[in-house]
């Protein structure tokens, strides 16, 4: 991801449940190299584990809960002022 002509690294990190259809993730902006050493891929760490494992070792996180059989109409999210993005994503 490029912030302000800066290549920064994105780490995107999550699981989903097989039955339920319902996932999270967290996606990491800049991480340490201790937290990319860490983070194993193939292991389904749960949301608090996971922002305890991420928390202080980045510049940003989001996380994110999705659930797979919720629908709720009208949650939509605009921008208060339209403006283009201040980031790319490659």
């Amino acid at each position: 991801m490029n912030i302000d002509e800066t290549p920064k690294p994105l780490l995107i990190v999550g699981n989903a449940h097989r039955r339920f259809e319902d996932a999270h993730g967290i996606a990491v902006l800049n991480p340490d190299q201790r937290l990319l050493d860490e983070i194993r891929p193939g292991v389904g760490y749960n949301h608090g584990i996971l922002k305890e494992i991420v928390g202080g070792r980045c510049d940003a996180m989001v996380e994110v809960w999705l659930a797979g059989d919720h629908i709720q109409r009208g949650c939509t999210y605009r921008a208060r002022q339209k403006r283009p993005a201040s980031f790319v994503v490659r």
